[in-house]
């Protein structure tokens, strides 16, 4: 991995040049993957807007909408007798409030503006051809019946999914760009119908949309010639207690492996900039540089053929892949984490797809994918999954503290303590400082009160003053059964 000195601009560049539009950010230095010039720039530029989000959130925000727009041509890779869309799925984990939503906008506003006018005139193009093949009898009825197009889907049904799916079938171009924020949230309350969407979701990463059935009507086939991109989000906090099973299951099932995950817990630090007017001129030039980079994006987007294939070369393959698939089984076989050991096998596809995604960036018209593009696949991906390392790695650190903090409780039996005693004086017994401790007080509580129910204790909570509350763990009492009334271990 590469370093990258970066500083906010105040020159706008007439042309893409990657040398002089990164001389233009000198002061902060951001840690990058070895990545196609115009990703890099558009990470740089919106690292210098939010200096506060880590660099590969960015950059997942980044690779997922440039491959939204880049399957739209429905192109494919081949590798050996594999010909498949190369889909991208990421998950991001990042607190509210960081600007998840402003950078996404940022993207589809100023990047991918005239993608998005493209798609919506090859849409017009397709409504016309329809009503020109009908006559004037049906006309009406087939412009009634013909469902609009999105190019995200931010929530809906299982069958609203197919639908959207057999429109796109019908275009002939364009990708389903499925986005869900607080989506972990949704999975946790789902509806019966919110579930099948989810589980519809699995099929999706391979362009599998499982067609509906309708009562009394025959099922349709299903459809595997729309590409899929997906983009979940949800506050970290929410995987400390209660969603922390569900993750680990689908981690091991499938879903979870197939994502690229971004975690970050707090903001980075940065300098806040005190000058009015320098604001105001960085937040300027920040939308005039990205509509320069979009423009650029665009003349690389109209030069990719509809339905091409790129295919893996012998040498991409020989040199680069194969090395790194065995380099995988030794990291998988020494790891002693089971669930980062389950995920690591799966890194072999996603570089195979990102270095499709990235053969488009780096030479359109040159239907291969190149060891470069391999090699900067596997630089990428290697450096996201730090992020699913990290939070793993805390995942079974709060299992520990939650651990110590009950050992406390047991040690003081009945005794009661306050919200306020805890966090100032006792928070040092869950191993965590001050701050962590303070931070994840409730996912600490919900977690040590369903572990004490399963050892024979309750951890009773009362009401303390406005906003607190008074805690004390209890022995939960074992009664005689009535005569008659057989012990559990009888009856099995």
């Amino acid at each position: 991995m590469e370093k990258v000195a970066i500083k906010a601009s105040f020159q706008a560049i007439s042309k893409l040049n990657c040398a002089a539009y990164l001389s233009q950010y000198s002061d902060v230095t951001v840690k990058l993957p070895d990545c196609p010039e115009l990703i890099q720039c558009l990470a740089i530029t919106i690292k210098a807007r939010y200096p506060w989000v880590s660099t590969t959130i960015i950059l997942l925000f980044v690779i997922v909408k440039v491959a939204q727009a880049v399957t739209a041509k429905r192109i494919r890779y081949k590798e050996f007798e594999n010909v498949k869309f190369p889909n991208i799925f990421v998950t991001v984990l990042m607190g509210s409030g960081f600007g998840k939503d402003k950078i996404i906008n940022d993207l589809d506003t100023l990047v991918f503006t005239e993608f998005r006018n493209w798609c919506y005139k090859e849409f017009k193009k397709f409504k016309n051809r329809k009503a020109n093949e009908t006559n004037q009898e049906t006309k009406s009825s087939e412009q009634q019946e013909l469902r609009e197009m999105v190019l995200e889907i931010t929530d809906g049904t299982k069958e609203g999914l197919t639908s959207d799916a057999e429109l796109f079938s019908q275009i002939g171009i364009g990708s389903l760009f499925i986005e869900h924020s607080e989506f972990w949230n949704f999975l946790a309350n789902s509806t019966l119908d919110q579930k099948q969407l989810y589980y519809q979701f699995y099929h999706a990463y391979d362009s599998k949309i499982i067609s509906k059935c309708t009562q009394g009507k025959p099922r349709k086939r299903n459809i595997e010639d729309v590409p899929v991109n997906l983009l979940l989000s949800s506050d970290p906090s929410l995987f400390e207690c209660n969603l922390k099973e569900a993750f680990n299951t689908d981690l091991k099932t499938g879903f979870i492996r197939r994502l690229l995950l971004g975690y970050q817990a707090v903001k980075e630090p940065y300098a806040i900039e005190t000058d009015a007017k320098k604001s105001r001129l960085a937040k300027d030039k920040y939308g005039v540089n990205l509509k320069i980079l979009g423009e650029h994006f665009f003349e690389i987007f109209k030069k990719i053929e509809l339905n091409a294939i790129y295919t893996l070369t012998d040498e991409a393959y020989d040199e680069v892949l194969y090395p790194y698939i065995i380099s995988l089984q030794k990291l998988e076989s020494e790891e002693e984490n089971p669930l980062l050991a389950i995920e690591i096998p799966s890194r072999e596809l996603k570089v195979i797809r990102l270095s499709a995604i990235y053969a488009c960036i780096n030479h359109p018209c040159e239907f291969v994918i190149l060891p470069k593009d391999v090699k900067q696949a596997i630089d990428t991906v290697e450096m996201i999954s730090i992020d699913l390392c990290k939070f793993l790695k805390i995942e079974q650190n709060l299992e520990s503290n939650c651990e110590s903090l009950l050992e406390f409780f047991i040690a003081h039996q009945g005794k009661e303590f306050t919200t306020t005693d805890l966090k100032q004086n006792y928070f040092s017994t869950s191993g965590l400082s001050k701050r962590e401790f303070n931070k994840s007080f409730k996912a600490l509580i919900e977690s040590i009160s369903l572990i004490a129910t399963s050892r024979g204790y309750i951890l009773n909570e009362t009401p303390a003053g406005n906003s607190g509350a008074k805690y004390a763990l209890i022995p939960i009492k074992s009664e005689a059964l009535s005569d008659g009334i057989q012990e559990l271990e009888d009856l099995i």
